[in-house]
């Protein structure tokens, strides 16, 4: 109903697209299932919102709260929290902030305060937004672990929270939230798009920081690839060879072989993407080296498979050096 709503709205038939949304609203009401009514509901007002008809989306979504008040599920607080953003971005503070105080989940309201950090943000109120994410941040760091539901999603958002202050352009309190993140995994993911994050705004030393703030090696090799396609992306090949440089050393330290493999496989191409010929034949010299001590032979052959995609892939010709290299790893390689 949505789509066909925004179909008509586009053609220029704006009456017929808001009639859509009524009808579809009328048919949400009439769902039996709760949470589904509910989410449908939501669906609608939000799309009264794109029709630029927030008075309705207000109405809607009050109507939707009162549904979600009664739900008995653990979804309701999300809904609950869902509904407050809306409220928020149809304009209506006051019935947003009455929505979220029924929020009981500590998690729920501070993924509420996350979304109303964005729209404050998207409408110039920067102060208000950085209020928001604050107190977004300082509730998600007050809870007790009786108190987490779940802990997984608490940890994600505690790293949307350190990319949020870093999209606010606010790079040391979000490295510095980042690094508590109680997830060694959601940590270092969280402080691997935060560097990129970085290098599209231009900071080189929050983006450096970033990657060098991440404790597992493996994860920090792969963050530094990442840095150097964005470099690479914004046409600062310099700073993306620097980056890939800084990769590449470390995975040499790297004492698991298929990472270390992975690691040279990805960067090989990129050096020839970056004009930096003589690195790529030596990345890929280094990647059939390493191929070569991998003791299974299982795992050799995978690493074989990967690198020979990568040549296909990439246009890239072994010279014959390499065809030597790779002729003895075929030898000893069962297929």
């Amino acid at each position: 109903m949505q789509e066909l709503s925004a179909w008509n709205r586009e053609k220029g038939n704006a009456d017929a697209g808001l009639a859509l949304l009524d009808q579809g609203f009328d048919a949400a009401e009439e769902i039996e299932h709760g949470e589904e009514r509910v989410r449908s509901m939501g669906e609608i007002a939000n799309a009264y919102i794109d029709a630029g008809r927030t008075d309705l989306a207000v109405k809607a979504f009050e109507a939707a709260k009162e549904e979600a008040e009664v739900l008995t599920s653990l979804h309701r607080d999300a809904f609950l929290s869902g509904i407050a953003i809306g409220l928020l971005k149809a304009g209506n503070v006051e019935l947003a902030d009455e929505s979220l105080d029924l929020v009981v989940d500590k998690t729920q309201v501070a993924s509420g305060l996350l979304g109303f950090a964005r729209i404050f943000w998207d409408k110039g109120q920067k102060e208000d937004a950085l209020e928001s994410l604050e107190e977004a941040y300082s509730i998600t760091r007050s809870q007790r672990e009786t108190e987490i539901r779940d802990s997984r999603a608490s940890n994600a958002l505690s790293g949307l929270i350190a990319q949020q202050y870093a999209l606010f352009g606010k790079p040391e309190r979000a490295i510095e939230i980042a690094q508590e993140n109680r997830d060694p995994a959601e940590k270092a993911n969280t402080l691997a798009r935060m560097a990129q994050i970085f290098a599209q705004e231009g900071d080189t030393d929050a983006a450096e920081q970033s990657v060098r703030a991440i404790d597992d090696e493996s994860s920090r090799v792969f963050a530094w690839i990442g840095l150097a396609r964005a470099k690479a992306n914004l046409g600062d090949n310099e700073q993306a060879i620097a980056a890939l440089d800084e990769a590449v050393g470390l995975a040499d330290d790297l004492p698991h072989l298929l990472l270390k493999t992975s690691a040279f496989e990805t960067s090989a191409p990129l050096y020839d993407e970056l004009g930096a010929a003589d690195r790529s034949h030596e990345t890929r010299r280094k990647t059939l080296e390493t191929i070569a001590t991998i003791r299974s032979e299982s795992d050799r052959a995978v690493a074989m498979a990967t690198l020979s995609d990568v040549y296909e892939r990439t246009g890239l010709r072994p010279d014959e050096n390499e065809r030597e290299m790779i002729a003895a790893i075929m030898r000893t390689t069962l297929w």
